[in-house]
């Protein structure tokens, strides 16, 4: 196996032509940043697919997290889910906030309602939390939660682009939704963002705290950064939604192989989002381990991977200190379990059914001694 084919990740591409023809144009009218006009597009596109009233293009979801963190006025506690990347405790302490950690639910790598009720108090201003894997978490109750207790809501949704929850697009409900088009994501925007919302104002000062210039009201701020997404990033996920479609039918294909190829290994199961999940684009291959029936953890099963020249991803650098990667956040079992037993499996445009079966193959011999 080629260590280019077995990357976790989409990577999804134009052809060469219409890549070309799209940074002729930049040149052409020598137009590079600051609100241009493949941006306006862009913001326009996701605007309509999203069915919110604002979509505003960052440079990438760590800038975006940050922007929104500031522009949502968080202070005193932020309550944020233990099992998630480590940008979004750091986007909180940036902000000049606290974040409470709060577990996940079983089974489930999102934010427990009953654990967010514990951790509510006078100090809680807002709720940052994570859609993983395809999924959602208890969209009714963490924002029947924010209500009852006014608080804020801040949703990093990397993986779910497209998706709808009860058949409403994700991005309607909470105060902010952030896609990620990293490269390895669905939308490949060379690691630009999506902030969406239906808050005029808050819209009006993410967009004026990522200073792009005449790109909305002016609203007071405490500060300008640059968020602001070039054009060649535009052009580039403009291009890959062009293929969202072509791209998901081919996400759901690999699904279904890998299902096949591992529906009989004891200890093994592959992560199934919830059936209120519609239009799931089927980007990440995640394969839950229980570790007592299978014998080995992710971290071990990863490393017998990585001797075939097949990279895997596992998820211990989830659940840890904003400060360090290192140290894990404590007390937190169903985060602890996700670190250990969570592996995300090879998934982008060049996999091969017979790629898949391989895998299968090595998941299925590798605890055998």
């Amino acid at each position: 196996m080629k260590q280019e084919e077995t990357r976790v990740g989409q990577y999804n591409l134009p052809s060469w032509n219409k890549f070309e023809k799209m940074v002729d144009g930049i040149w052409d009218r020598k137009y590079y940043t600051n609100h241009g006009p493949l941006l306006q597009e862009l913001e326009t596109k996701l605007s309509e697919l999203c069915n919110v009233k604002h979509a505003i293009g960052m440079t990438n979801s760590h800038i975006a997290l940050m922007i929104s963190a500031k522009a949502l006025n968080v202070e005193g506690e932020v309550i944020i889910p233990s099992f998630s990347n480590i940008m979004l405790s750091q986007s909180v302490i940036w902000a000049g906030a606290k974040p409470t950690f709060t577990d996940v639910e079983v089974g489930k790598p999102h934010i427990d309602p009953d654990q967010i009720l514990l951790n509510v108090n006078s100090e809680s201003s807002a709720i940052f939390s994570s859609n993983l894997w395809g999924d959602f978490g208890d969209m009714e109750r963490i924002n029947k939660i924010a209500r009852d207790n006014n608080l804020k809501t801040l949703y990093l949704s990397e993986d779910a682009f497209g998706q709808s929850y009860d058949e409403i697009p994700c991005g309607n409900y909470n105060d902010v939704v952030i896609f990620s088009f990293e490269e390895s994501n669905i939308i490949n925007g060379a690691d630009c963002a999506c902030v969406c919302t239906n808050d005029d104002e808050l819209a009006a000062r993410i967009r004026n705290i990522r200073s792009s210039y005449g790109s909305g009201p002016k609203v007071s701020i405490p500060y300008t950064g640059n968020g602001r997404l070039s054009e060649i990033q535009a052009g580039l996920a403009l291009l890959s939604l062009e293929d969202i479609d072509e791209n998901i039918n081919n996400n759901k294909d690999k699904y279904g192989k890998y299902e096949e190829v591992i529906k009989n290994i004891p200890g093994i199961s592959l992560y199934t989002a919830s059936n209120k999940v519609t239009n799931q684009n089927y980007q990440n291959i995640v394969v839950l381990i229980d570790e007592p029936k299978y014998g080995l953890s992710a971290k071990e099963l990863s490393n017998i991977f990585a001797t075939k020249n097949i990279e895997t991803l596992d998820f211990s650098t989830y659940g840890t200190s904003p400060n360090s990667p290192f140290e894990s956040i404590s007390d937190m079992p169903n985060t602890s379990n996700f670190q250990r037993n969570a592996l995300r499996l090879p998934n982008n445009q060049n996999l091969t059914n017979t790629q898949i079966e391989l895998i299968g193959s090595i998941i299925k011999n590798a605890n055998k001694k």
